[in-house]
């Protein structure tokens, strides 16, 4: 494809299929680790995993590569509950609390033409958010001991969304749910469509005055920290922000058993039900300056990695 055609030409000449193809690649999933993982971090022999209960990790949010350096955008909610441990044991001298991960469901083609996936967790080595808004960008770095793993970023648009505009999201919605119900050990994000219902704080706002925007689709938890993308372009015009304080949970049934500890056994299945209306905040002009600041970062950690060489 010509160089000379501009990208806003070049993204009319994709389907609908190619552009969620290339997001689907960009997104990824924020987890917690139950307990330390292989020193490799590399999932290479997930074959040999059983669905959900083999990983020794929780998906907690969705996040999006903005930059090949390894720069992840999501919410500042799904990984709030870390920064604020690592403030804490910083501020009391404490051991550093073990960082979210990222998890990557890489897929390659093998030579007889066969598509194989290989999992790859990260671990946040840098993490930045918003004083103002619930936006943080992370920064990862590429494994010592294995093949590189390609981050494949999503562009940001130049332009805020509007009112009427077509949006998708994509992510993990329901988390763990997710994993458990797959038939087998690897997964996929999971995209949903609309259009932008609200632009606020009121539509002739400045961009500087416009955070959030509605959305007429449907968001659960997990979702959270994914993007919010224009289906037209395939560029990021936001990141989903709803809280797990938007959703009501309603049990489905009863536990059918517990053991001596008064712990279920077999806990009753949740529902949950939104109490709101999706949202999402703007990623420009707000994106900025966290994903510059992480790169900086993650600069100066690799320059610090070779003095120690």
């Amino acid at each position: 494809m010509s160089k000379n055609i501009p990208s806003h030409d070049r993204a009319s000449l994709l389907t609908r299929r190619d552009i969620f193809g290339r997001v689907k690649q960009s997104v990824v999933a924020i987890a917690v680790a139950h307990h330390s993982l292989p020193p490799s971090l590399d999932f290479t022999a997930a074959e040999e995993l059983t669905p959900y209960e083999d990983y020794p990790f929780s998906i907690i949010g969705s996040g999006v590569v903005v930059d090949e350096v390894g720069v992840i955008l999501t919410a500042r909610h799904v990984v709030e509950d870390h920064l604020l441990a690592l403030r804490h044991a910083m501020a009391i001298g404490q051991p550093i609390p073990a960082p979210p991960l990222v998890l990557f469901n890489e897929r390659y083609s093998a030579e007889n033409g066969i598509i194989y996936n290989d999992m790859f967790l990260a671990p946040v080595r840098v993490a930045q958010s918003s004083d103002l808004l619930d936006m943080a960008a992370l920064g990862i770095t590429q494994p010592k001991n294995r093949s590189q793993v390609p981050f494949i970023p999503l562009p940001i648009a130049d332009q805020q969304c509007e009112e009427s505009d077509e949006i998708a999201i994509c992510g993990f919605p329901l988390g763990d749910l997710l994993i458990r119900t797959h038939p087998g050990p690897y997964f996929s994000p999971t995209f949903s469509a609309g259009i932008v219902s609200a632009s606020l704080s009121f539509p002739e706002a400045p961009s500087e005055y416009r955070t959030h925007f509605r959305m007429d689709m449907m968001v659960n938890p997990g979702n959270s920290g994914g993007p919010v993308f224009n289906e037209r372009t395939g560029e990021i015009v936001g990141i989903v922000v709803n809280r797990m304080d938007d959703f009501e949970i309603v049990k489905k049934g009863e536990p059918q058993a517990l053991d001596i500890e008064g712990k279920e056994i077999n806990p009753p299945d949740y529902v949950y039900i939104p109490t709101g209306l999706a949202h999402g905040i703007h990623a420009r002009p707000w994106a900025e300056t966290l994903i510059e600041g992480v790169k900086e970062s993650l600069s100066k950690r690799a320059g610090s990695d070779e003095t120690k060489k």
